[in-house]
Order: structure tokens, then sequence, then C-alpha cells
């Protein structure tokens, strides 16, 4: 199943984002004893500028992480640790906190970095330009390797009661990633959408007759979609790769799926909800790219109907 990262905005979701923090954090690390309510949060989830992104597979969280923006009194990390001096002048930073993934899904990398790619995401679009975090020293190597620093020494978090290592993470590197992706993409502006979806190799990311909302952008990876045809007979409409948008016309319509889409390769993908799309559609730029896209797609589908037609020795209706 493909795994999506999205922000959690229902209660439901908040609660499954921390009864998730509880299963990892007390049942399979003990890094927290067990609670009644079997649901780990604090003062920092009520913060106005607080958020939590959630990883679901099936519908079922699997991993988190916790971002806040500073408020009046500063970040959180403030309490335990001075960043200052290990900022650049001008810096913007925010707070990220309770990384965890369920142990099932350590192995998965879509997960980790599905969560640290939409975390950057999150903060470069409200301006921020470094993240920090007081990290669990069992990952901190991890967060390294996506271009966070150690700035000081691994010491005892007293709210905790667990070891801590501070880092800053400059986004300067994700803000390259994302303009190389906005500078080949049919619909730019969908990069303000913030939910992500990974998919394995030979999976169904849309059904033909499926109902949905969603639109999709692929990020990286490759897909083929196709329709069902005459009888048994099955019409390629062609392949998708890093910057394509597909499925933008059953929100537009109201209409079901219109082809199946199967991941030719592993893929990350975009994903655009209706409301997020019709919201982006005010815009006038936008909705001219968005007509674009349509009529590309449309344009590319008379083709196939073109071939099939000449193919059938009916090339006076293919023309």
């Amino acid at each position: 199943m493909p795994i999506r990262i999205k922000t959690a905005e229902t209660a439901d979701e908040l609660d499954d984002v921390y009864r998730l923090r509880h299963q990892v954090f007390a049942a399979e690390e003990g890094y927290f004893s067990d609670r009644d309510d079997e649901r780990v949060l604090d003062g920092t989830d009520e913060l106005p500028g607080t958020v939590c992104l959630v990883a679901l597979d099936a519908g079922v969280a699997v991993g988190t992480v916790r971002l806040t923006e500073p408020g009046p009194d500063g970040l959180p990390t403030d309490r335990w640790f001075d960043f200052a001096p290990y900022l650049p002048g001008g810096a913007r930073a925010a707070a990220g906190s309770m990384l965890c993934v369920a142990r099932s899904h350590r192995e998965s990398p879509p997960v980790f970095i599905g969560l640290m790619g939409m975390a950057q995401n999150w903060l470069l679009a409200r301006g921020y330009t470094h993240a920090v975090a007081l990290m669990n020293p069992d990952i901190a190597h991890i967060v390294e390797w996506g271009g966070g620093l150690r700035v000081g020494a691994t010491f005892r978090h007293e709210g905790l009661g667990l070891p801590a290592v501070p880092m800053v993470i400059p986004l300067s590197e994700v803000v390259e990633k994302i303009d190389e992706l906005a500078s080949r993409h049919q619909a730019p502006q969908l990069l303000q959408s913030f939910q992500r979806e990974f998919v394995a190799a030979g999976e169904l990311v849309v059904r033909e007759g499926d109902p949905t909302d969603d639109t999709y952008v692929v990020v990286s990876g490759t897909a083929v979609a196709a329709k069902d045809g005459e009888g048994d007979r099955r019409v390629t409409l062609g392949p998708l790769g890093p910057g394509d948008v597909f499925g933008e016309l059953a929100p537009l319509t109201g209409r079901a799926r219109s082809a199946d889409v199967v991941a030719s390769t592993a893929m990350e993908l975009m994903v655009v909800p209706r409301d997020a799309l019709f919201g982006q559609l005010a815009d006038p730029a936008v909705a001219v790219e968005m007509l674009v896209v349509v009529a590309e797609r449309l344009h590319a589908e008379n083709d196939v109907l073109r071939g099939i037609l000449a193919n059938a020795g009916m090339a006076e209706l293919a023309d």
C-alpha cells in the first residue's frame, strides 16, 4: 500500500499521533514509562504555532514529527539549549521534536525521508531558513546524513529525563531541490501542497473507475497510464515522470478516474487534495497552467485514439 504523509488535522489524527508516540517511546524503546492513557503529549502540543506531520500506511499512523514556530517567548527548545550562537545572522529558525517511526517501518526509507522532506517543505514555505532540535542520540547520525549539524555535546534533557544532542538543520539544500523541481514542473504552484505519497514499483496508484478527490504530481520515479479498450484490449496512454501531473480530471469534473496509473519504479508523489486544488485555482496564473495541463492530457489521449483507429483500418475517422 502507498504510504501517505500529511499534516495531522483532525482530533482523531492527532490522537493517533499521541498514541504512536507512546507506542514508540514507551512500549518499543522504553524511553518513557507506560502511561495509563497510552498517549504521549506535552505543553508544546498546545502552542498555536505547533503542527504534527504523520505518516500513514493503510490509514495507520507509522511515523510522526512535531514542528513548532517561535512565539512571544521564543522556541520551546530555548529553555534547554541556546541555539543563537550557532545560527547565522538573519536566520529564521523553528523547532523540530517528537520524531519517531514505528519499529515495523524503520527499515522503510520512505517513512523517515518523507517525514524529513515534508518538515523541510513546511518550514521553507513559512520563510524559515533553519530547524533546531534536541535530538535522540540514537538517530542523530541519520539527521546528520540529511544535512543536520551537531552544535553541542550530548546532555541530559531535564524535562524528559533523556539524553539529547543539540542540532541545527540548514534548509538551503532543500531550497535548491525544490527550485529544480519547480523549474521543470507543469504546475509549480502545486508545490504548496504538503501531502506526500510513496509507492513501490508495480503498485497501482489510481484505479480506473474509482471515485477520488486527489491530484498527483510526480516528484521522482515513473509510471504508466492505461485504460480499458475494446474487449480485453488495454490502451496505454503514455508514461509519466518527474514534474508530470495526473489525476486532475476527476477532481475537476467530479467523475471517477478515467484510467489506471501503475508505478513502473518506486515513486514519490505530491498529493493535492481537491479543496487545496480549487483554492489554488482561484489564482488566475494557476488556473491557466492547469488548463494547459488538461489540454495536453486531452491532446495526448486524442493521439492515442487516432492511432487505434488507424491500426483498425479506420484512418478516415482518425482524421
